[in-house]
């Protein structure tokens, strides 16, 4: 697909190969039609570009889109009018003759491809170079410039895919580097579910895990509310309940601590009384400060679901906060086209959500269903053979919570009034309102225990 490139000179010093005309029409076809930055930003990056200017267009492309505004040559002019070589090219004018076609809309896509593939034939050629170099001096050993010229390829290739090579030295002082880092992980100030489960860390995923009932989706709302609060940034990923649920729910767990509670069925049925609705109005307030974002979606690929999630680690870190956390809601409703049967299915999806913690160096915690066999046992506790269509989740999990409420398989076990079982039942009832218990079948940096918290179902917030 052609289309009409403007032409800048190429800088003296620019490596070759280049094309500094493709540079200048993907940032032409970006400043008219913001909407192609996200596609762009998945093909090339900043450094990509071999004239260094118009990478850091590209990179303030990134930074306002990413703070939900809209970059374009007049809201882009201030940042450039102090730079040397913005002048050098006529001044902030020079943006707007990049916008000044609308020729590249059509081909932007191309352009990034190409932009992309020639950065990876400089970063080769200048490799090449430096082994031609090492090779004529013989001060490297032959081993050690055919590893680097090897690594390079495997860089070039996208082979690598987020691959760290170190020595066991290496890794012994990554690890002791720990040691003074205050930020271990992600918790969320539900002191039951953070002792049972322990930090969510970074490169790790967590499986929350149970039947229908127990308070899955009001743990994760309660969960992901409470490490923003800590100043965690926070990804939802919703596939069952809709925003508009998502949003009633933290409505109704934010005002939990309020003076004025609000009932989540008052809510939903608009029977709000004055007084809730000021508290519901402060608590959405309240929510505009701090670091979470939903995603209310439907049928969603793995392959979707990673672009997602780096697309939004841009945004939040165009923000100057750190995406520390996404959570899924739930895992088995998530797709995997390439797979065959639900049990190879299962299989990629888990092993994708822990390649999503780890190349984009967050946590990942997923929600998943458990098979119906937990209800055939008397104690109904469940165990991790219970995962459902399992696949690899159990390997794949750095922590595995599972999450029991007595009270509501009592209450569907509920005996006629003139029972002789019906006082033993009402004792049961008691003994077990409210509790929730988090088990932790498995967990990978620590042991697993069984803690108690209180799930306040009028409310649906879960406390610890």
């Amino acid at each position: 697909m052609s289309a009409e490139l403007l032409h800048f000179p190429a800088p003296a010093d620019a490596p070759s190969p280049s094309n500094i005309e493709a540079e200048a029409a993907l940032l032409g076809a970006l400043l008219l039609d913001s909407r192609l930055i996200d596609k762009a930003a998945e093909i090339v990056t900043p450094e990509d570009f071999a004239e260094p200017l118009f990478g850091r267009v590209f990179a303030a492309c990134l930074s306002e889109h990413g703070q939900g505004r809209t970059p374009n040559a007049v809201t882009l002019r201030p940042l450039f009018v102090d730079d040397p070589a913005a002048k050098q090219m006529g001044g902030p004018a020079f943006l707007a003759s990049l916008s000044g076609s609308g020729a590249a809309l059509f081909a932007a896509g191309d352009f990034a491809r190409q932009i992309a593939d020639l950065a990876k034939r400089r970063r080769l050629r200048q490799a090449l170079n430096d082994a031609a170099v090492a090779v004529t001096g013989c001060e490297q050993s032959l081993d050690e410039v055919t590893g680097e010229l090897e690594a390079a390829l495997l860089d070039v290739s996208g082979t690598r895919d987020g691959m760290v090579e170190l020595s066991g030295a290496g890794c012994i002082s990554k690890a002791l580097a720990l040691i003074d880092q205050s930020d271990r992980g992600v918790t969320s100030g539900l002191e039951a579910v953070d002792n049972a489960m322990g930090p969510i860390r970074r490169k790790a995923l967590a499986i929350v895990a149970a039947r229908p009932g127990m308070g899955k989706s009001a743990l994760a709302v309660s969960y992901a509310l409470g490490a923003a609060h800590k100043g965690h940034g926070v990804l939802i990923v919703s596939l069952e309940m809709s925003a508009e649920d998502i949003g009633e729910r933290m409505v109704c767990d934010l005002c939990f601590d309020s003076t004025e509670q609000v009932p989540y069925a008052a809510l939903v049925n608009g029977e709000l009384t004055r007084n809730q609705i000021h508290s519901a109005m402060q608590a959405s307030e309240a929510l505009a400060d701090i670091p979470i974002q939903i995603i209310d979606t439907t049928a969603l690929s793995v392959g979707k679901l990673s672009a997602i999630v780096r697309r939004w680690k841009r945004r939040f870190a165009a923000r100057g906060q750190s995406l520390d956390l996404v959570i899924v809601d739930y895992l088995q409703l998530l797709r995997a086209p390439g797979s065959s049967g639900r049990y190879e299915q299962i299989t990629e999806i888990s092993q994708t959500l822990k390649e999503i913690a780890k190349a984009n160096d967050l946590g990942v915690m997923a929600l998943s269903q458990l098979s119906r066999k937990v209800e055939e046992r008397t104690d109904k506790r469940p165990m991790l053979s219970d995962l459902r269509e399992s696949g690899q989740i159990e390997q794949d999990a750095d922590a595995v919570l599972f999450l029991l409420r007595q009270e509501y398989y009592l209450g569907k076990a509920e005996p006629d009034k003139h029972s002789p079982d019906r006082f033993a039942w009402e004792d049961a009832m008691r003994a077990q309102q409210g509790k929730i218990e988090f088990i932790c079948a498995k967990r990978r940096k620590g042991r697993e225990q069984t803690t108690e918290g209180r799930f306040y179902g009028q409310f649906q917030a879960v406390r610890g």
